[in-house]
């Protein structure tokens, strides 16, 4: 099933074919004018049956048909994001209301808006998937984009490279990060600015310019 909104376009012009080619993909195929044509037949014969028993013409036939399905495809877009944000929301009340703690609501606050939704995006997918997946290294790139991390087996811990500079804005967010993301039970050792060589791997060897591990 394919729906109106999956290609929607504001620039586009919708309009009832005169023969419904597939009456269960909404969506059928651009006519010689231009026209995108829809199939009401799953969702929305309702509504375009009295459209289509009155006597306009053509044209404006055409422009009604156009205008609603607009308005239909807003309503879809809508109503299928709106499960998500709710609960994104509820999760940031929680934060905000102190359940994840005063330190973690205190370094929430501290974020830009755009890293605050990243944040409340990991931490609904997290919740819907009961911990069973671990969205650190996606957070962690997510906030300092270019970050490498390691498993160090003979130590059994992480090792984690992050190319920013190690600021008490910088640490605060890595800290936040690593509250709401990492496992506790696991170890991790972080390296800002400088990477730590990797033998085998040339672009880590660099003399003067790496940490020695």
């Amino acid at each position: 099933m394919k729906y109106l909104w999956q290609d929607y376009e504001e620039t586009k012009q919708y309009c009832v074919p005169r023969e419904i080619v597939e009456p269960y993909s909404e969506v059928q195929r651009k006519n010689d004018e231009g026209y995108m044509e829809i199939s009401p037949l799953f969702r929305f014969e309702n509504i375009f049956e009295a459209l289509m028993n009155k006597e306009i013409d053509e044209n404006t036939n055409k422009m009604l048909q156009n205008i609603i399905f607009h308005f239909l495809a807003q309503l879809d877009f809508t109503s299928g994001i709106r499960d998500f944000l709710i609960e994104e929301y509820f999760i940031e009340k929680e934060i905000l209301d102190g359940y994840y703690g005063l330190q973690i609501k205190t370094k929430y606050n501290q974020l830009s808006m755009q890293e605050k939704v990243k944040i409340l995006n990991l931490l609904r997918k997290k919740r819907n998937t009961h911990n069973k997946r671990s969205f650190f290294y996606e957070a962690v790139t997510e906030i300092f984009f270019n970050v490498k991390l390691y498993y160090y087996e003979y130590e059994r811990k992480f090792l984690l490279y992050i190319q920013a500079s190690p600021t008490e804005e910088n640490t605060a967010k890595f800290s936040l990060l690593k509250d709401l993301f990492f496992d506790v039970t696991d170890k991790i050792e972080v390296f800002w600015g400088q990477h730590f060589g990797i033998i085998g791997r040339d672009e880590t060897m660099r003399i003067d310019k790496m940490i020695i591990y």
